[in-house]
Formats: C-alpha cells, sequence, structure tokens
C-alpha cells in the first residue's frame, strides 16, 4: 500500500469518527463504515488518553482522541469498543485491549465493556 492510500484511508477513518462524534451516525454504523474502509479491522489497542489504535492485516490507523470534548469520549470510547467486538465478528482470537478507567476493561473489569455494548447496541 502506497503511502497516498494510507493517508487517504486514515483521512475517511477520521471523517467517520467526526460524524459519530457529532451524532450523524450511531456508532453501530460507524464500526461498520471503519471496519469496511480498513479492510476489515483484526486487533484494537486502547488506553484512554494515550493510545486509541486499530489495525488491519498491514496498517495500523489511530481514532484522534487529543482535543475531544469531554461530552464527546463516551461516544469515541464507545467506538473502540465498537470496533472491539468487530474484531471478534471477523474471527480474529486475538482482539487486542482496552483499557478504559478502573471499571471499564477488556481483561479484569468488563462489566464496564458489557454496560457501553447494552447502551450502544454494539
Amino acid at each position: 500500500m502506497s503511502l497516498e492510500q494510507r493517508i487517504e484511508i486514515q483521512k475517511n477513518v477520521d471523517a467517520i469518527q467526526a460524524m459519530v462524534l457529532a451524532q450523524a451516525i450511531p456508532v453501530r454504523t460507524g464500526v461498520g463504515m471503519i471496519n469496511s474502509v480498513i479492510n476489515g479491522v483484526t486487533r484494537v489497542e486502547v488506553k484512554e488518553g494515550l493510545k486509541y489504535k486499530i489495525i488491519n492485516h498491514n496498517e495500523v490507523y489511530e481514532l484522534n482522541f487529543r482535543g475531544i470534548k469531554r461530552r464527546d469520549e463516551e461516544l469515541l470510547n464507545a467506538l473502540a469498543i465498537g470496533l472491539y467486538t468487530q474484531v471478534k465478528r471477523n474471527g480474529h482470537y486475538n482482539a487486542g485491549a482496552i483499557h478504559l478507567g478502573k471499571d471499564c476493561s477488556t481483561k479484569h473489569h468488563t462489566e464496564g465493556i458489557a454496560a457501553y455494548t447494552r447502551k450502544y447496541g454494539l
């Protein structure tokens, strides 16, 4: 993949994220669109405030978390969790990890992840 193609895909991911944060599209729709744009999500790595990485077989893309308003953080977290569940639907065993605080993690505190999943229909 050329650098220009990778940049174009990242721009598309950024645009989809912006639509989700503006509530122009539901989180679940944004998840499907990102999955399609990057040709299948294979892993998600999230540590709140530090990294929001989406990985396919060949490339790493990022959700932009810098400068996000406090009220939009929940939607960004829901988008990341939706992408994590999409990885599992895509059939990948090692889906990555999400750590969003003391009560919301894919490793030890899954009740927070389950709450997002129920709230946003992921």
